[in-house]
Formats: C-alpha cells, sequence, structure tokens
C-alpha cells in the first residue's frame, strides 16, 4: 500500500501532523521507534493556546494548571498571578499518548518500535525503510527530533544554535509541593545564556536548566534544584540537545518536510519546541492538503512557515538578549508573556515595544501589575 504520507517520529509534532491529515481524509502511518507509551523528562509546559491549534481540549493529561509565575533575575523577584491559566502542565508519556490516539481515532495507522533507517526519494513517490520493511508515500514528514534521519537527507543545521538542557522529575516534601501547586518559577541567568525553572505537576516537580551550547548542564541541574528546592528526591533524569529556531534555513526539499525539532522550530528565547512543533505540524499538513492537487510542496510549505512562525521566532530570538542584557528586555518579557494568554505573536509585539526604545510598558492591552504575592512558607 502506498500511504499519502508517513510521519517519523510520534512526539507532538508528528502525532499532530498526522492527527492533521487524517482528518482531511488521508491515509497517514506513524513510524515511532520506540515503544509507546514513553516516558520523558520534560518541563511540559503548555500555553492554553495549544488547545486552540489542536481543536480539541487537552485536559485529560493535564497535571496543573499555573496561575502564578514567579520571575528571578538576580535581587528583582516579580510576581504576577491571574484569574485564567497561563500554563498547562502535562507529563509527556501521557500528552504524547494523548495525541497519537487522536490520531489513531482520525484513522491514521501507527506503529511503534519501527525504526527507521534510511530513505529514498522519486519523481513520484518516497520509500522509507525500517529494520524489517519498507513503506512508501506520496509525501513525508520528519517528526524524529533533533537527532533526525530524515532531516539529515533535508540539509544540515548550524550547531552553534543549539540548546543543552538538563531536565529531572522531583520529589519534594508534600508541604512544599502543596505551596507550589498552581505556581510556576523561572530564574533568568542562573546559568550562562539560559535560565533555570521550575513547573508544579500533580505529585512533584518538573526541574530543568538550559541555554545555548551549556556545558555540564547535570551539574548545573543540581545545584539550581538543590539551592530552591528542600531535599530533593531525582525520579527521572535527562539531558538534551536540540537546534533551536534559526539552526536551519531548509525545512523542505522535494516531497519531503520538517516538523518539531527535526527542522529546529524550537523557541529560541525559552527552549520550549511543544507548542511550536504542534503549529509546524499544522502548517505541513496544509502544505500537502494544498500540494496534493499540484503545485511545489517547497514553495507552499516555505511560504508558510515565512509567513506565520518565522515573524514569531525571530522576535524571540531578538529577545533573548534576555540572557546577556536583560535590562528593558527582561521588563518587557515579564509583561508581554504574563497578559494572560499566550498569543502567537506575543513575542513580536514585545520585540516591537523594544525596538521603539520603549521600556516602562504599559499599553491597554497589558495589565497593570497586581498585589505582590502574600508570604507563605519557603517556596519557590
Amino acid at each position: 500500500m502506498k500511504y499519502d504520507a508517513i510521519v517519523v517520529g510520534a512526539g507532538p509534532s508528528g502525532s499532530a501532523s498526522a492527527y492533521f491529515l487524517a482528518e482531511e481524509g488521508l491515509s497517514v502511518l506513524v513510524l515511532e521507534r520506540k515503544h509507546l507509551p514513553r516516558p520523558k523528562p520534560c518541563a511540559g509546559a503548555l500555553p492554553p493556546a495549544v488547545e486552540e491549534l489542536l481543536g480539541f481540549g487537552i485536559g485529560d493529561a493535564v497535571e496543573d494548571e499555573v496561575r502564578e509565575v514567579t520571575w528571578i533575575w538576580r535581587a528583582d523577584r516579580t510576581t504576577w498571578r491571574y484569574v485564567e491559566p497561563v500554563l498547562y502542565t502535562v507529563m509527556r508519556d501521557k500528552f504524547d499518548l494523548l495525541l497519537v490516539e487522536r490520531a489513531k481515532a482520525a484513522g491514521a495507522e501507527v506503529m511503534d518500535g519501527e525504526e527507521v533507517v534510511s530513505l529514498e526519494e522519486g519523481r513520484e513517490e518516497v520509500s522509507v525503510r525500517t529494520r524489517t520493511k519498507v513503506y512508501k508515500c506520496k509525501f513525508l514528514i520528519g517528526a524524529d527530533g533533533a537527532g533526525s534521519v530524515v532531516a539529515k537527507y533535508v540539509g544540515r543545521s548550524n550547531p552553534e544554535r543549539t540548546v543543552r538542557t538538563a531536565e529531572a522529575e522531583i520529589s519534594v516534601p508534600y508541604e512544599f509541593l502543596k505551596a507550589c501547586e498552581g505556581r510556576a518559577m523561572v530564574e533568568v541567568r542562573t546559568v550562562p545564556k539560559g535560565y533555570g525553572w521550575i513547573f508544579p505537576k500533580a505529585d512533584h516537580l518538573s526541574v530543568g536548566v538550559g541555554g545555548l551550547r551549556l556545558r555540564r548542564a547535570m551539574e548545573h541541574l543540581k545545584a539550581f534544584a538543590g539551592r530552591r528546592l528542600p531535599t530533593p528526591v531525582y525520579r527521572e533524569v535527562g539531558t538534551w540537545a536540540y537546534p533551536v529556531w534559526g539552526a536551519r534555513r531548509r525545512w523542505v526539499r522535494g516531497r519531503i518536510l520538517l516538523v518539531g525539532d527535526a527542522g529546529a522550530f524550537a523557541n529560541p528565547l525559552t527552549g520550549a519546541g511543544i507548542y511550536t512543533g504542534i503549529w509546524s505540524g499544522l502548517l505541513a499538513s496544509r502544505a500537502i492538503g494544498r500540494a496534493i492537487p499540484g503545485g511545489s510542496l517547497e514553495e507552499i510549505y516555505t511560504e508558510m512557515i515565512l509567513g506565520e512562525i518565522s515573524p514569531e521566532l525571530s522576535a524571540a530570538r531578538n529577545l533573548s538578549i534576555i540572557y546577556t542584557t536583560p535590562g528593558p528586555a527582561f521588563v518587557a518579557l515579564k509583561l508581554g508573556l504574563l497578559r494572560g494568554s499566550f498569543l502567537r505573536r506575543s513575542y513580536l509585539d514585545i520585540w516591537r515595544y523594544i525596538s521603539l526604545g520603549i521600556t516602562s510598558l504599559r499599553p491597554s492591552n497589558i495589565p497593570s501589575p497586581p498585589s505582590p504575592a502574600p508570604r507563605t512558607p519557603r517556596t519557590i
């Protein structure tokens, strides 16, 4: 059987791509190297806008709803509170499986434990070879992460734009965990050219550090957790290296497209990649839909990326000066990111303010700072 599309990788960007394609009636096969569900230490923080992108709710996978965020840079500690959640936190095994099940319900086939080893593009189809079989498709989506087999075929990325992180799922005493419920903390420049974070989950905390070309990430993580948490007990730990926006200038070749980390769609300011990965999957599915009746897939997909994702992530990249020159960027970021909704154009809006030289931001669409948070027993 020749599929309309094969998706390599069943992470958020791959499963979302498969879901969007299957919803349009296309025959879709997902090939995943690992067996599902697969645990993965991850901050797992998503803006509520992800539900708008997906077109369905993710409540079954949500661990906690963040309504309070504390930003720290040196002696500057600011806490913001909101009525509505500004972030959802998820565990990757549950969230990824939810997306896989939605893709399957829409009609996609999913094969886990099936590792892709090579591919060959012909004039009318793409052949995908695993360790056991050869599959054929009209279009191929590479969603196989930072070490993508598919991306190597499309073209190399710039290693200078690589973020390195160390992340852990950590148990803490019950009283401390309850004090962290609904609260997140971000500490800028706790590591060189990066930051540390603490996000609440249902029965533990997700803690991590990350930065551009960060060295000794695990050492930095343990130092950060030891300083911020009482008697941390590590449940799962992982270190990762992946390209961020700006590392790649090509996302499509012939009948082959890249999404998620394979396409370097991670946010260059925060390092987060789930939301933008799903966004790229949506655009990839639309590009394929437009290319089927005729048209250049390369032109269609590239135009979509440059017109929709690029302005946002390019602005985020400009804002990454926060890690070397915090000043006005830090003020603007606190105000802009925490407006109550993480809109697609939020980074672009903030960068426009900064580039105009406005450092004291109080436009009508940004709320005035709320009253300082009351003191509580030791919290993050």
